[in-house]
């Protein structure tokens, strides 16, 4: 196994050496965090290979909406509580918190990548959606309503196919920086 350099521009995890299973399991997270935003609606990636989770929260919100229950409705339902930011702040809270009890063994270094790469991909997907003409709750729990910045209309494939792209290799860029990969200045892009 190569030892790389140590990541020092995440105070969380800045005394544990990366190696390929540590980015291995950062990228990893990054792709579970950009689909698990979406579990909460049934034709999703993760919605439709999670039935049980998408099934559930599907029906919670048809019966808080026929028991005109509307903020519960809001919370079960899609673009509702798994697309509040202030969900994955509390769950960054926590990794800041427990990250060095985590770490303490070689498994739970890569855990704590892990999870990392699960937020930052949560939190890259809620930056997509807020872009949207639908936007996400921006203040849920406290207020409902959606916020959005741009206005992107959903539905257009190759638009939406260049966005993405686009916005990942922007990501990819920040994570190899922020990751300390020094590799992308050889090819010429700037280390920032």
């Amino acid at each position: 196994m190569i030892q790389t350099n140590t990541v020092s521009h995440i105070p969380i995890i800045s005394n544990i050496p990366s190696t390929l299973f540590h980015y291995t399991g950062f990228i990893t997270g990054c792709a579970i965090g950009g689909l698990i935003v979406d579990i909460d609606h049934i034709k999703s990636t993760a919605g439709r290979k999670f039935k049980i989770i998408s099934t559930t929260l599907f029906l919670l919100n048809k019966i808080f909406k026929a028991l005109r229950m509307k903020y519960f409705a809001k919370l079960t339902g899609h673009r509702g509580l798994l697309h509040a930011p202030f969900l994955w702040m509390f769950f960054m809270g926590l990794l800041l918190c427990f990250s060095k009890a985590i770490a303490a063994t070689k498994i739970g270094e890569i855990i704590v990548y892990c999870i990392l790469g699960i937020l930052i991909g949560a939190f890259s997907h809620l930056l997509l959606d807020f872009m949207t003409v639908s936007g996400i709750p921006l203040f849920l729990p406290f207020y409902t309503k959606n916020y959005h910045i741009i206005g992107f209309n959903t539905g257009n494939k190759i638009r939406e196919w260049i966005f993405s792209t686009v916005f990942f290799v922007i990501n990819l860029i920040i994570i190899a920086n922020i990751m300390g990969v020094n590799s992308l200045e050889k090819i010429g892009i700037p280390k920032f």
